[in-house]
C-alpha cells in the first residue's frame, strides 16, 4: 500500500510518524505519503484513502507528523504543507469526505489539533506556523484567530477548565493561555497572558494541578503558573526531550530520546525522585497522553 515517491525525512523521522487512533470498532492509521486506512479489530482493510495524490502531494519539511482526530463520526485531518494546506473531513465508516476547508499555501504543523468541549458548538485548535486557528469540527468554518507567524509548530494544544494552553514550537518558544469562544481576531481580547520564551520545541506542554509543566530541547525542565504563565522553578534535566510529559499520583514523568525515564514531585519546589534507564530510543509515550491534558 506504500505507492508513490518517497518523501524527504528528518533523520529522526519515519512515515508512520502520526498516531493511530481507535474509536473501539476499527482503527484509523495515517502515514507520511498521504495513506491513510481504517482497518477493523481484526486487521482487515475496512477502507483506505490516499490524499497525497487524491488532493496534493505531502510535501513538508522533514516529513509529514500530525495525527488524526476523531470527532463523533469524522475523522479530522491536518495537511498544512508547501502545496497545499487545509483541513479535511471524512466520515469514520465510510472514508467519504464530508467536507473540507482551505488554509492556502506554504503553512507548516507537525502539531495534532486539540477538540475543545464548548456549550454553543465545539472548537478545534489548530497550531501552525501562521497563527493559531479555531474552527468548528462539525463543518470546517473558520471561528477565531490568534498569534503572529512561528516557524515549525511541533506541540499540541491542552485543555483545562476553560482555558487553552500551548507552546508555539520551535526553538526557546513563547507559550500563552488563551479563552476559547471568540469571533475573527481575538489576539487582544482571548490572549490571558502570554511568556516569551522557555517553552517545548517538541513536547506538549502538560497541565497538572494548578502548574504547567514543559521541557526544552536542550532538557531544561521549566514549571510556570497555569494562571499568569510566570516561572515557579526551572532545572535542568539533562537530555534530549521529544515525548511530552505525562502525570499521576503527585508526580511528573519525563521520557528522554535515549529511554531514561525521570520522575520529579508535582509541585513549587523542584524535587527528582527517581531516574530510570532502559533501553531504546524513546520519542513519545504511549497512548494519546501527549495531548491530553491531565489534571488532579
Amino acid at each position: 500500500m506504500a505507492t508513490g515517491p518517497f518523501p524527504e525525512l528528518h533523520e529522526k523521522h519515519n512515515l508512520a510518524t502520526p498516531t493511530p487512533v481507535t474509536d473501539g470498532e476499527h482503527l484509523y492509521a495515517w502515514f507520511g505519503n498521504g495513506l491513510i486506512v481504517c482497518l477493523d479489530m481484526k486487521g482487515n482493510l475496512v477502507w483506505s484513502r490516499h490524499l497525497g495524490q487524491e488532493y496534493s502531494p505531502f510535501q513538508i519539511q522533514w516529513g509529514h507528523a500530525s495525527s488524526p482526530v476523531l470527532y463523533n463520526d469524522l475523522i479530522i485531518l491536518l495537511c498544512d504543507h508547501s502545496l497545499a494546506s487545509y483541513l479535511l473531513a471524512l466520515d469514520k465508516r465510510t472514508g467519504k469526505e464530508q467536507w473540507k476547508q482551505d488554509r492556502g499555501k506554504d503553512r507548516v504543523s507537525f502539531s495534532t489539533p486539540l477538540v475543545v468541549p464548548r456549550p454553543a458548538s465545539d472548537e478545534l485548535i489548530v497550531n501552525s506556523s501562521e497563527r493559531i486557528d479555531a474552527y468548528n469540527p462539525v463543518n470546517g468554518e473558520l471561528l477565531w484567530y490568534v498569534g503572529s507567524p512561528r516557524q515549525s509548530p511541533i506541540p499540541s494544544p491542552v485543555f483545562h477548565d476553560s482555558v487553552i494552553y500551548l507552546s508555539r514550537g520551535y526553538r526557546n518558544s513563547d507559550f500563552l493561555a488563551i479563552r476559547p469562544g471568540g469571533r475573527g481576531e481575538v489576539t487582544e481580547s482571548h490572549t490571558l497572558w502570554r511568556t516569551p520564551s522557555g517553552a517545548s520545541y517538541v513536547p506538549s506542554i502538560l497541565y497538572y494541578d494548578g502548574l504547567l509543566y514543559m521541557t526544552s530541547d536542550a532538557g531544561i525542565l521549566t514549571c510556570a503558573d497555569a494562571g499568569t504563565g510566570e516561572q515557579v522553578w526551572r532545572q535542568r534535566l539533562r537530555g534530549v526531550f521529544f515525548a511530552s510529559p505525562a502525570a499521576a499520583d503527585g508526580k511528573v514523568y519525563f521520557v528522554s530520546e535515549t529511554g531514561e525515564t525521570i520522575v520529579v514531585r508535582a509541585g513549587r519546589e523542584p524535587h527528582i525522585l527517581a531516574r530510570n534507564r532502559s533501553r531504546g530510543k524513546v520519542d513519545r509515550i504511549p497512548c494519546n497522553i501527549k495531548r491530553t491534558h491531565l489534571s488532579a
